[in-house]
């Protein structure tokens, strides 16, 4: 099978990347509150969290293509295997670092760090990453709807 790229997408796919990374260094330059820093960071903050909408729009333009195959064993052993690892893998380090941070180590706070991680109980800021986990779970059932749908202008 020969693999197509689309330019168009390629380029869209960058810039929600760069917008993404211009999110979380806008969080960084915030001055103190109401100072100009502070306020030209909320409006570089504001133009680029149109990155995060444009990721997903990308997403179902690449997923739902009808014509493109999309082998369930790939999808759920390969693709969402690896979008769950690095959910997983992140929302550990986030909770290491919070007990490392409060200072608690205790076997209590582990329990509770452990059962966060089960129950998806993740940082605020991982959610693409659950909305992702859900978006693959669903695609085939997507996928059909899309196919069975046909253009609608």
């Amino acid at each position: 099978m020969v693999k197509t790229r689309h330019p168009g997408v390629d380029r869209l796919k960058s810039l929600a990347l760069i917008f993404i990374v211009g999110i979380h260094v806008s969080t960084l330059w915030m001055g103190d509150f109401f100072s100009r820093d502070w306020i030209t960071a909320l409006v570089f903050n504001s133009v680029f969290r149109a990155g995060v909408p444009l990721f997903f729009m990308v997403n179902g333009f690449l997923l739902l293509d009808p014509d493109k195959p999309l082998p369930l064993e790939k999808l759920y052993k390969k693709n969402l295997l690896r979008i769950l690892g690095a959910l997983f893998l992140w929302a550990g380090i986030y909770q290491v670092r919070d007990m490392v941070v409060e200072g608690d180590l205790s076997l209590g706070r582990v329990q509770e760090a452990l059962v966060d991680l089960v129950s998806f109980n993740h940082e605020q800021h991982l959610y693409f990453l659950h909305i992702m986990v859900l978006v693959y779970v669903f695609l085939p059932l997507t996928r059909l709807l899309v196919k069975k749908g046909g253009p609608r202008l």
